[in-house]
């Protein structure tokens, strides 16, 4: 499978995996025209209409073909019955409910059409894109630094290649240079992309990163060069690999650093600091907020706990199942009464959070449960393969994005996550029909 970018024609596998292929891009269109050209918000729920309609194509079809849920897709099932049954519980309003399970199931029914109709080569045009916004984003992030910058405005907070302004750190933009990053380092694992190519993917992807002001990069190119070289295989060339990429990535982390602080440290006096190993880790377990400003948020690796003491008031229930699905839920037209509450908290901004307060341990355990399932599948029914590696490294990014950030429920990153995430289920469907034939 070819991840660099190649225009030898590419066809979709049928029109209904076309119809798939066309949510995933319109909702990425759409956050893009919803944040830079400043739209209506309401084109986005008009996606929500497409990805309904794709969902009752598949639904049909399974029926038609005798086909029952998948592992994944009995917990997403579960995930959402039970944040409904612990909704009506907390006495949540219908309105939020319906609003809790749209924010959540989204992605899920996006999941169950993707492994109805998807075939394994229907891939190939989804990584061809993602090489495209690769290349796309580095300009992009140039441009929007050197020239569309505003004063006063915290340079990450606006570099987003294609979605200028929603924050490099955010979401978009770092998937995108993390996952395609992933796709060139299984290949020269794999011996089939040159180094010279790798070490420029490294270098461009650590620069955009640095541009966005994507911090988190740091730990996702080790995760990425590690874990792509252990499930790409041992042998001695892929040794011979990994001590040349370490080599590189030791060089790279002092050369990121340097560029990270250029960009970013005259807008922040103690930035500098930040990257000091002590301070780093200081800085993630802190219970002074993200930003150690103390304002009352919560960080991404302490906010569990605060919750815990704090809003939840120690109390095991509230632990256990949260206030319920959709109890903590807020958009331009209406709000929860928690979120009116503690938005001060922030806890919007991070996936396990957010889904800690609505839906506590149980909830947490459930989805993370997806994740490992898929993971488990993969093993049994994909070869040693580019594409069996490149599968096993994002869903390990994926559970790391869940901590830090929303891009698993973001409109313009989540429906790509959730594609990827159904590839071994794709994968082992297009064997059961070959067996069948």
């Amino acid at each position: 499978m070819n991840l660099t970018i190649s225009w030898k024609k590419l066809y979709v596998s049928s029109s209904n995996a076309r119809w798939v292929l066309f949510v995933m891009a319109y909702f990425i269109i759409a956050q893009t025209l919803v944040i830079d050209f400043n739209l209506n918000r309401i084109i986005l729920y008009f996606g929500d209409i497409l990805n309904v309609f794709v969902f009752l194509k598949a639904l049909y079809n399974r029926r038609l073909n005798n086909k029952g849920l998948v592992i994944p897709e009995l917990f997403m099932l579960v995930f959402i019955v039970l944040g409904i049954i612990i909704s009506l519980v907390q006495k949540v309003s219908p309105l939020l409910i319906f609003w809790g399970v749209r924010n959540n199931a989204g992605m899920f029914l996006f999941f169950y059409s993707c492994v109805t109709f998807f075939k394994r080569s229907d891939y190939k045009i989804i990584f061809r894109w993602l090489a495209i916004l690769f290349w796309i984003s580095l300009p992009l992030a140039m441009i929007e630094v050197m020239f569309l910058a505003k004063s006063g405005q915290w340079t990450g907070d606006m570099t987003g290649g294609i979605i200028f302004g929603a924050g490099g750190a955010s979401g978009f933009l770092n998937v995108v240079i993390s996952f395609y990053l992933a796709y060139v380092a299984v290949r020269f694992f794999k011996q089939e992309v040159k180094f010279s190519y790798f070490l420029f993917c490294i270098l461009s992807s650590a620069y955009i990163a640095a541009l966005g002001e994507i911090r988190v990069f740091f730990i996702e190119i080790i995760l990425i060069i590690v874990f792509a070289a252990i499930f790409s295989g041992t042998n001695r060339n892929t040794v011979f690999r990994v001590l040349i990429s370490l080599i590189v990535l030791i060089a790279l982390m002092y050369g990121m650093t340097d560029i990270f602080i250029a960009y970013n440290a005259s807008q922040h006096t103690n930035y500098a600091s930040s990257f000091l190993l002590s301070n780093f880790f200081n800085n993630a377990i802190s219970i002074q907020g993200y930003n150690g400003l103390g304002g009352g948020e919560l960080n991404r690796l302490s906010g569990i706990g605060q919750l815990m003491s704090g809003v939840m008031n120690e109390n095991v229930i509230s632990q256990t199942f949260g206030f319920g699905l959709g109890s903590a839920e807020f958009n331009n037209f209406f709000s929860s009464p928690f979120y009116r509450t503690y938005s001060y908290l922030s806890y919007q901004w991070f996936s396990d959070l957010w889904m800690f307060i609505e839906m506590g341990f149980v909830g947490i355990f459930i989805y993370l449960t997806i994740f490992v399932s898929s993971f488990r599948k993969v093993n049994h029914v994909m070869k040693k393969s580019i594409e069996r590696a490149f599968t096993k490294v994002g869903i390990l990014l994926m559970i790391l994005l869940f901590i830090y950030n929303v891009s698993l429920r973001d409109y313009s990153t989540a429906y790509f996550l959730f594609s990827l995430l159904a590839l071994p289920y794709v994968v082992a469907k297009n064997k059961i029909s070959k067996e069948i034939l």
